[in-house]
């Protein structure tokens, strides 16, 4: 019984065994394969994404527990010194399962910059990435996906935020990556705004529960029409990887590096990485909309275990037993059909046997076939906030693919387990799961220190029908940020259609799930197929692909040719736009008499148009489980700085960055390409910066850069400038060593100036070249001839005087005058800007920013824009128009497209300035 003061929460569902979910493998269970009154209350597992020690992704980890291959491995010597620990350490184990490849990171692809990406938490970088392949492989556009979705999610302390960039918060623009991209609060929230997810968006932290609290309160929100999807998930990436551990007498680490749940030798768990999201739907949902379902989720419940336990880390039977039998009660199920429970389970002799005796309290009558326990840790460590998650996943897959999973090493089994040996039973080996007259079920528990505990009901996915096997022509659609990635995306689905299961999925199904989840990218690729082979042949063959980028949102078509009549009518039923009559087109497409609809539909979404990709299935269409996207990886980190004490052995110390961005903003006057190869640096560095060169007068351009005629105007330089300098190198001596002499003056002019007294001035000359006069407040640095910019500015910050942290936004590049940048890489796809005045701000934004080109999507924070730049811009923009535009114009109104409907009436003429916050949402 449930004491009455035990309280605890609970999703339920009305899914009773005259309505069970049959088995997705096409098995006869001998039940009712419908859910129609149970739909409404059960939650679908739709998607799944991942990384785990030595897999990177569910299907990997799947294989590798199936295989034996353990993710859980030896740590070199090499890597324990990288790791700062010293050989031959006692107690220390040199044992450790790291998430591989921690440090790259596909920044193009989220549209961040590199210095948000370097200074960005792993947790955060995983879990984005994790949402994304979550969503894509429910077969839904990993962006803007059209309706609510959920995300709810926690993760372990940023051991990141300690190591790597302690100092952040002081340098120019670090608080706001702090809050965005580093605390744990921002953990969700970020990913509801880098995706586009309006949904509930929630972070949780619940120690070694979270991830499956997370999938509660998912859950939850579905039942409640929070949402009509949800992502749930955890991380846990501890620093430094790879690593081992410290052994401690009384720890719950095991002494030897092997983890042993529920065996009568268990002597303490290892902690593994990872990173995992589950996509969930309601059941009813899902199956109407053609998903695919790997298992169904009856029922949850959370509670914790408050004071009925040995003290706050320990658990607690009472809550344990309380969690399980409210699940269980609440998914309308008995114990006795449940046949396997991923189990909590990290290997120490206490927890382990707290956990049976709480199993033992629900499970209490005999059975033929005896319950199977199992877990994954032996396998792959405790992965902490990601453990219950990865539980699920693990689960889920065996309801999938029924076989009855094996607990890795077990031989002896715990004293507890061998008193309940009618009822529970632990595999050595996985074995096939027998259907039986109800659907085969599953558990999963966790629970965290602090006593929070949670527990899932899981029942196998509904026996899916075989694909109509629509006929084709099949419209293949591929689209991605660089070309390496369309190609490697090219690859991924020939080999995928050369797999079982790519054999098995309908080609009609393939097409509609490319068509409707793959397609944000402005690199496109098409190909018409017509049978499986032919894809396989097609997608190997460059002759066959149609490419593309796509410049436009849903352009305005006309039709011409002789075959342009007859797919007029079918076209416009399929949302595309044609232009009739005397009506402007942004593009014509010239049709033959043979051409058919699907070729046409290629060359149109090669061209941007937005096409009803259900309608041209008839919707009819299932969504199906596709290769992931292949995000192009680089390497976005910021290496520990060296302890102190000691001069570092090289010149270039490791923490540049760091220490030239604490040094913002700077001020370099430059005149040849030493000097702009330093400004440049300083960019790359995250540094704000701005240049001052030679120029026809003095003047601040919309750049943010500042030009001068001679010399004599250097003075007034910092009367022009938006934030005061901290640091200023006078660079003009290294075209023209001559130029020296005019730092003096240069440099008594900014020790008297009251906005910039304290300012740290440098004047750089060749090695070998006469010094400058001496001056109150002027440093010289003399430049080896061929020196690096690295070794330049290192040699700089270490000769002089340092400075304390700054504050202020992160510098954007600076273009000399005359000059401009090409368009950076966002994760918006480059769209074209219409005709009149959408050109015309285009033009003003473009000029203003020192770029070749701004699409009408592009946001101005992210190709770098700074609140300065915004105000000369509007100011120019008033001009142009011959109407107010206000200074917060483009800070309200970010993108192209938001600021031409503010700055426009209903006749598409411009009206007196936007109306204050229109566009906003509060």
């Amino acid at each position: 019984m449930i004491p009455e003061a035990e309280t605890h929460s609970s999703n339920s569902t009305d899914l009773s065994d005259s309505t069970d979910v049959a088995t997705d493998t096409g098995a006869d269970t001998g039940a009712d394969t419908g859910a129609d009154s149970g739909a409404d209350s059960a939650i679908a597992l739709v998607g799944m994404s991942g990384r785990f020690p030595g897999a990177r992704d569910a299907e990997t980890l799947w294989h590798n527990l199936l295989s034996g291959i353990d993710g859980l491995r030896p740590v070199t010597d090499a890597e324990l010194a990288a790791a700062g620990v010293p050989a031959g350490r006692p107690g220390y184990v040199p044992v450790g399962g790291p998430v591989e490849g921690l440090e790259e990171f596909d920044a193009t692809a989220f549209g961040l910059t590199d210095r948000e990406a370097d200074t960005m938490e792993p947790h955060h970088r995983l879990l984005l990435e994790c949402a994304w392949e979550a969503l894509e492989q429910a077969g839904y556009p990993p962006a803007d996906p059209g309706f609510p979705v959920g995300v709810f999610a926690g993760a372990a302390f940023p051991d990141y935020l300690l190591r790597n960039v302690p100092d952040l918060g002081g340098e120019p623009g670090g608080k706001a990556l702090l809050s965005s991209g580093v605390e744990r609060d921002s953990l969700t929230s970020l990913i509801s705004y880098k995706l586009g997810l309006s949904g509930p968006s929630l972070t949780v932290q619940t120690y070694c529960s979270t991830s499956l609290v997370a999938v509660h309160l998912a859950c939850q929100s579905l039942l409640t029409y929070e949402c009509d999807m949800a992502l749930a998930g955890g991380a846990f990436l501890p620093l430094p990887q790879p690593a081992g551990y410290q052994w401690e007498e009384g720890s719950i680490l095991s002494p030897d590096g092997r983890v042993r749940s529920l065996d009568a030798a268990a002597g303490g768990t290892v902690m593994g990485s990872g990173a995992a999201v589950v996509a969930l739907k309601r059941l009813s949902d899902a199956l109407a909309d053609g998903d695919p379902v790997h298992a169904v989720i009856l029922g949850t419940a959370v509670n914790n275990d408050g004071r009925e336990r040995a003290g706050y880390a320990a658990p607690g039977v009472t809550g344990q037993a309380a969690a399980i039998e409210t699940a269980l009660s609440v998914s309308g199920v008995k114990p006795e059909s449940i046949g396997y429970v991923e189990c909590h389970a990290v290997g120490t002799p206490l927890g382990d046997s707290i956990e049976l005796a709480a199993l033992s309290r629900v499970f209490t009558s005999a059975r033929t076939e005896p319950c199977v326990l199992g877990t994954l840790k032996p396998r792959i460590g405790h992965l902490d906030r990601a453990s219950g998650v990865t539980g699920l996943i693990h689960a889920a897959l065996a309801l999938r693919e029924a076989v009855l999973p094996a607990t890795a090493g077990f031989t002896t089994p715990n004293p507890a387990l061998a008193t309940a040996a009618d009822r529970f039973t632990v595999l050595a080996s996985p074995r096939p799961w027998p259907s039986g007259p109800e659907p085969r079920r599953a558990g999963v528990s966790s629970f965290g220190v602090g006593g929070t505990n949670a527990h899932v009901v899981l029942q196998e996915p509904p026996a899916r029908p075989a694909g109509a096997g629509r006929p084709g022509p099949h419209l293949l659609t591929l689209s991605a940020a660089t070309p390496a990635a369309l190609e490697e995306l090219t690859g991924r689905l020939r080999a995928h259609l050369a797999g079982d299961l790519g054999r098995s999925q309908s080609l009609a199904d393939i097409a509609h799930t490319l068509q409707v989840s793959r397609g944000r990218f402005p690199l496109r690729r098409a190909v018409v197929v017509t049978d499986h082979a032919d894809a396989r042949a097609a997608l190997a063959d460059p002759g066959r692909r149609l490419d593309g980028e796509t410049v436009r949102r849903d352009p305005r078509v006309r039709l011409t040719g002789p075959g342009a009549d007859a797919l007029a009518a079918g076209l416009a039923r399929l949302g595309v736009l044609l232009a009739t009559g005397a009506e402007n087109a942004d593009l014509e497409l010239e049709l033959g008499a043979g051409d058919g609809l699907v070729p046409a539909l290629a060359r149109l979404w090669l061209a941007g148009a937005t096409i009803d990709w259900p309608a041209l299935h008839g919707h009819e269409g299932r969504r199906v489980p596709l290769p992931a996207y292949p995000f192009q990886r680089t390497r976005h980190w910021i290496d520990p700085r060296p302890g102190t004490g000691g001069a570092p052995s090289s010149p270039v110390p490791p923490d540049l960055d760091h220490r030239l961005r604490l040094a913002s903003p700077w001020l370099v006057l430059a005149a040849d390409e030493d000097g702009e190869a330093l400004v440049d640096r300083l960019f790359r560095a995250g540094a704000e910066v701005t240049a001052a060169r030679p120029g026809p007068r003095l003047a601040l351009l919309e750049s943010g850069d500042l030009t001068f005629r001679d010399p004599s105007q250097l003075p007034a330089l910092p009367d022009s400038l938006v934030a005061a300098p901290r640091t200023v190198v006078h660079a003009l001596a290294l075209a023209s060593p001559g130029d020296a002499v005019s730092a003096a003056a240069f440099a008594a002019a900014l020790s008297a100036h009251p906005r910039l007294p304290e300012a740290d001035t440098v004047v750089l000359t060749p090695a070998g070249a006469a010094p400058p006069p001496a001056a109150p407040g002027l440093r010289h640095h003399a430049v080896p001839r061929s020196a690096s910019p690295d070794l330049t500015l290192a040699g700089l910050l270490a000769a002089g005087p340092r400075s304390g942290p700054g504050s202020g936004p992160a510098a954007v590049p600076s273009a000399a005058p005359g000059t401009v940048r090409p368009r950076p890489a966002l994760g918006t796809p480059y769209t074209e800007p219409a005709e009149g005045m959408q050109r015309t701000l285009a033009e003003a934004l473009a000029e203003g920013l020192g770029l070749e080109r701004v699409g009408a999507d592009d946001s101005f924070f992210e190709l770098g824009g700074r609140s300065a730049q915004a105000v000369r811009i509007a100011d120019r923009l008033s001009r142009t128009l011959g109407v107010p535009v206000p200074a917060t114009a483009l800070l309200e109104h970010p993108t192209l497209r938001a600021l031409h409907t503010a700055l426009t009436g209903p006749d598409g003429a411009p009206h007196p300035g936007p109306r204050p916050g229109a566009g906003r949402r509060g």
